[in-house]
This record gives structure tokens, C-alpha cells and sequence, in this order.
């Protein structure tokens, strides 16, 4: 974890924080195969929402000139084709995504993550988690 992300674990719940075991664990396991990015973006914010926080998904989404833009998390470059999309669990500031292993400030997530920077726009308001967390499930088939 990067040192300009050490103050985030206060504010994120007591020691040992199972958020941060979660990315942390999640993104060992996704350097090596692709896991659903709702799925865990939802998973993020139940661990979130139990330290008592806030947490919303954003949706990483952009079109530019008409196109949309077309990215990568950069530990997949090479290995698979680019996405238009990708959900992320955020508090007001931070975004926390297993794909990066550790909470950043939301300003610099795209740009780290991706090596671009993109817009992001809230997909689930904070105040509609508690429905939505329950209602994901990938091995449902709807």
C-alpha cells in the first residue's frame, strides 16, 4: 500500500480492518484471473457499510468526440481486449477497488489504475446500498 494511503485506515474501522484484508486478498487473487467488477465493487460496500460508512458504486464511463473511451486496468494490459465500463465502491473521497489492492483518493483513481484519466459517475447513491447490496449475486441467473 502506498504511504499517501496510510491515513485512510483509521478512518476506515478498527485494526485488523476487513476491508482492507478484502482488497488486499482480492487483488492477489485478480492479478492472476479476472473476477465480475459488481460483484466485488457490492462486496466492497458491505464490508464498508458494517465499519459504518457510506459507500456508493460509481460506474468508470466516458465518451469523448462521440466515442466511447475504451480502457484497461493495467495489470490486464496484454492479456484481454479493453472495456468501456467498471464498477467501483466509493466513500465521498476514496475509492476501493481489489484491482488496485488498497483504498486512493478518488481523484487519482482512474489515472492509477488505468494510467488515463476517466470520468466517473455515481451508479448507486449511498442512500439506495442497503437494497442493492443484497441484490447482486453473479451466480443468479436473472
Amino acid at each position: 500500500m502506498p504511504e499517501s494511503q496510510t491515513e485512510v485506515i483509521g478512518q476506515i474501522g478498527p485494526e485488523p480492518n476487513k476491508t482492507l484484508a478484502f482488497l488486499e486478498s482480492e487483488h492477489k487473487k485478480l492479478t492472476q484471473q479476472y473476477s465480475n467488477n459488481r460483484f466485488l465493487a457490492n462486496e466492497v460496500a458491505k464490508l464498508l457499510m458494517e465499519d459504518g460508512l457510506a459507500p456508493h458504486i460509481e460506474m468508470v464511463y466516458e465518451v469523448r468526440d462521440d466515442q466511447v473511451v475504451l480502457f484497461l486496468p493495467q495489470i490486464y494490459e496484454g492479456k484481454m481486449s479493453p472495456w468501456h465500463a467498471h464498477f467501483v465502491c466509493c466513500t465521498e473521497n476514496q475509492a476501493f477497488d481489489p484491482l488496485l489492492g488498497y483504498p486512493i483518493n478518488k481523484e487519482n483513481y482512474t489515472k492509477e489504475l488505468f494510467g488515463q484519466e476517466i470520468e466517473m459517475k455515481v451508479s448507486v447513491p449511498a442512500e439506495d446500498m442497503d437494497k442493492y447490496s443484497g441484490n447482486f449475486d453473479p451466480s443468479v441467473k436473472r
